[in-house]
């Protein structure tokens, strides 16, 4: 990792970047690689069924996993792979918002010049990931090997995966007895079953036991975190078979009108105008010949929240230098996020451009040299804004403008997709840049010039 543990630190705690420090991500790359390499030969196997009318051999669940799984890896694995960040959650939190962005802004440009061919841009997407997936594997450096863990950490974590396996069980089958139908004025509060409440408690010990142990397990606190987020958010849904949120289908609409018409429709409605998601989602269609979105609308929460979970933990990372307390945060954030807007929306997928934009400066500003501020507030406002931020030690100045790069395009990503996100990212880029906390002082401008120059031309 680039924030990464001494050799003495504590298991707790991260400190500076080491460049000389043998890279311990390997297997970590190493596993992102075949899957997204996985998941290109599936993704074209797909689409050559879908351009030919046969896609309908393969069952639409499968269509929609596979189709979901190229947006979520697909070219973001190996480009986030060759930036050699080394810390695992940032290195995931730039593979799914670099596939996001990609698609976003390639389906967007497809679809304002009239010319949608899903099949075949997504045939040039999974040519493009494959070589960019072998270039990357060739770039990989093996790791020292590893110690083999002791017996009890190996019980420890299959006990506790097994505790939370029986979890889920248990919410299965409270949402095959709730009936949301029976519920009154206070809704399904008086109608949560003692199954339901055993599941939440048993996620609560699992969790606090993960957190309580001297050796923290990343395996084990992010398959409760995903427990927590489906028992929280997906109650009802699960109950009923189908989402309850009914803005999701007016969502599934607008991607059905812009599929129907292979282009944008006349400005009936404001959000034609910030059509990125919609048009992502009329090329997954076409891609994958999908005959009903139904699932991604089901299971829209626990697939956002999960992936959210991987910048948020590198923000915390990074602000506090600590495991223990960035897996603290990521619970809470989880357990008390406002709920019903992680759906099949535009709002959740631009948050995650824009936490993984945080989580890249956050992640230099603490791995990078700063020079101090003096202490009196007067001088504060006079030098501070004269420092510079250093460079990341062992990343180059190339590496250092193609994390830049790739910080403009999920900024153009965020600008098509949603109309509010882009302000409250300008205002956060405008404060790294006042407070020299930031090597990229004109991000700000870049966000403010695409802003301004979609909102003129497409809005």
């Amino acid at each position: 990792m680039t924030v990464t543990d001494t050799a003495d630190a504590p298991d707790d705690t991260v400190g500076r970047a080491d460049p000389t420090r043998p890279d311990s991500s390997y297997r970590g790359a190493q596993a992102l690689l075949f899957a997204a390499a996985a998941v290109a030969i599936a993704s074209t196997l797909l689409a050559i069924l879908a351009g030919s009318d046969h896609a309908g051999a393969v069952p639409n669940g499968l269509r929609v996993a596979v189709v979901v799984a190229a947006v979520t890896l697909l070219p973001g694995a190996p480009i986030a792979v060759l930036l050699r960040l080394r810390q695992p959650a940032l290195v995931g939190s730039v593979t799914v918002s670099i596939s996001f962005a990609t698609m976003l802004i390639i389906a967007q440009a497809e679809v304002v010049t009239g010319n949608l061919r899903p099949v075949t841009v997504q045939l040039y997407i999974c040519a493009v990931s494959a070589a960019l997936i072998l270039w990357a594997s060739r770039t990989l450096v093996p790791a020292v090997p590893r110690p083999r863990p002791d017996r009890t950490a190996v019980v420890t974590r299959y006990a506790l995966l097994g505790a939370v396996a029986v979890a889920v069980v248990l919410f299965a089958h409270a949402t095959k007895v709730l009936r949301p139908q029976a519920s009154g004025a206070l809704g399904v509060i008086t109608h949560i079953g003692f199954s339901y409440l055993v599941a939440l408690a048993i996620v609560a010990a699992v969790i606090a036991v993960a957190l309580s142990r001297a050796r923290l397990d990343p395996v084990v606190l992010g398959a409760a975190g995903l427990a927590l987020i489906m028992f929280t958010t997906m109650y009802v849904s699960l109950a009923d078979g189908v989402t309850s949120i009914p803005t999701a289908y007016t969502h599934r609409g607008l991607i059905d009108i812009i599929a129907s018409l292979q282009g944008l429709p006349p400005p009936s409605d404001a959000r034609f105008s910030w059509a990125g998601f919609f048009s992502a989602g009329a090329h997954m269609s076409g891609a994958g010949a999908l005959s009903d979105l139904s699932p991604m609308l089901l299971w829209a929460p626990l697939f956002y929240g999960g992936v959210t979970m991987l910048p948020l933990y590198s923000i915390a990372l990074s602000l506090t230098g600590r495991r223990r307390v960035a897996w603290i945060a990521v619970i809470l954030y989880l357990s008390f996020n406002w709920y019903q807007q992680d759906y099949f929306a535009p709002q959740p997928t631009a948050t995650m451009l824009y936490l993984t934009i945080c989580a890249l400066l956050l992640w230099q500003l603490r791995s990078a040299p700063l020079p101090s501020a003096p202490r009196s507030w007067r001088r504060w406002i006079v030098t501070v804004s004269r420092r510079t931020l250093g460079t990341v030690p062992g990343v180059g100045a190339g590496r250092t403008l193609a994390i830049e790069a790739l910080m403009i395009v999920m900024i153009a990503a965020i600008v098509i997709t949603h109309q509010l996100t882009p302000i409250v990212l300008i205002a956060a880029l405008f404060l790294f840049s006042l407070t020299a906390t930031t090597r990229y002082r004109l991000l700000w401008l870049f966000a403010v010039a695409l802003f301004v120059a979609w909102f003129s031309y497409g809005a």
